[in-house]
């Protein structure tokens, strides 16, 4: 129908200048979907997780055991923090004053531990939680509050040790990004039953933001990876389908969806980039 060919137009007529996360090759993309001349990749010697984009020109990436800064301009790296006791750094914060926050997981042979370092990274304070053996992508609250998820669970916790946590409602559902909404709300978002969702501090259910899908075999939303809400308030999401170099040909890499829960735009290119676990759109 006329319709119909009309939404199609649309989204693929959508572009979009991005960063994303190939985990299974090891590599960050940039794509300009306006000059592809523009293009370019960094290939990483080992899988890193979590990507920040902390100026116009700099980008920072967790490593196995600390973070690297790299010159978005020039693709060159910066500089490069190591150390023993940043063993598995998942996830990282640039804060305004120029600090760095890791969060390193050890699984059930230390848990989770977050670290704040100085300008000079030297660690200033430290966070342990050995009840916790899982962790993806951390962000901060207002209050400077860890929230991450754990499984099907939320988790706010404090450099003092304190945490609070509450199931989320689709126990399939594993919790990959959580992050503090302007209202003072939690959006996550999961996988293998693949959503973003809203959620109050108190654990009561808000909205289905987009996603929802009822079955992990459905490769074109496996596992939502980090989301971006952009200035219009649509969301963009990775969609992880993945470990291996060429699982990306099983599904969707990226997608967007509009305040209602439509589709407007994706993208796709297994050829390009392997599965995605992180996204930047740069508006």
């Amino acid at each position: 129908s006329i319709i119909t060919l009309l939404s199609f137009t649309n989204i693929y007529a959508k572009k979009h200048r991005f960063i994303i996360v190939d985990e299974s090759r090891s590599q960050l993309h940039y794509v300009d979907q306006f000059d592809s001349s523009n293009d370019w990749t960094i290939k990483f010697p080992k899988r890193y997780r979590n990507a920040r984009l902390v100026t116009n020109q700099k980008i920072v990436m967790t490593t196995h055991d600390g973070y690297v800064e790299y010159d978005l301009k020039t693709q060159k790296e910066l500089k490069k923090v190591a150390n023993p006791l940043f063993n598995k750094t998942e996830s990282l914060v640039r804060l305004p004053n120029g600090n760095t926050v890791l969060g390193c997981c050890l699984g059930k042979k230390g848990g989770i531990s977050f670290y704040e370092l100085d300008k000079d990274d030297k660690i200033i304070r430290k966070a342990n939680f050995p009840e916790y053996h899982y962790l993806r992508l951390m962000s901060l609250t207002k209050d400077g509050s860890f929230l991450f998820g754990v499984a099907n669970k939320i988790i706010k916790a404090n450099w003092d040790g304190e945490a609070k946590e509450f199931k989320v409602s689709n126990e399939k559902c594993w919790a990959y990004e959580v992050e503090e909404l302007s209202n003072g709300n939690y959006r996550i978002s999961g996988g293998y039953h693949p959503a973003l969702e809203e959620w109050t501090p108190d654990g009561t259910f808000v909205r289905k933001i987009a996603g929802g899908l009822p079955s992990p075999k459905d490769y074109n939303y496996y596992f939502f990876g980090s989301a971006q809400q952009l200035k219009n308030g649509n969301w963009v999401v990775s969609n992880w389908t993945g470990h291996e170099k060429n699982d990306s040909k099983k599904g969707v890499q990226l997608v967007e969806f509009d305040q209602e829960g439509k589709i407007v735009w994706s993208w796709h290119d297994p050829k390009r980039s392997g599965s995605v676990n992180g996204v930047i759109v740069l508006e």
